[in-house]
């Protein structure tokens, strides 16, 4: 049975954001991640043009499954 992943508070995402220094791509990839539950190696490799009408549409690279976020 795979590992349960738990979301963390909002008060915890402030903190994460807040305590450290860091560049804004990355702060702004960590927010993606949060927001969209897509693995940072498949955020990395986001494009302008994955981005069609307001719609995120991607293929996971772990999984292969198609991944749309709106």
């Amino acid at each position: 049975m795979g590992k349960m992943t738990k979301a963390i508070s909002k008060e915890e995402i402030d903190t994460i954001l807040g305590s450290i220094k860091i560049k804004q791509d990355v702060r702004n990839a960590l927010l993606v991640e949060l927001n969209t539950g897509l693995r940072i190696q498949d955020i990395a490799r986001l494009r302008y043009n994955d981005i069609q009408f307001g719609k995120l549409e991607i293929i996971e690279k772990k999984t292969k499954s198609p991944k749309l976020q709106e």
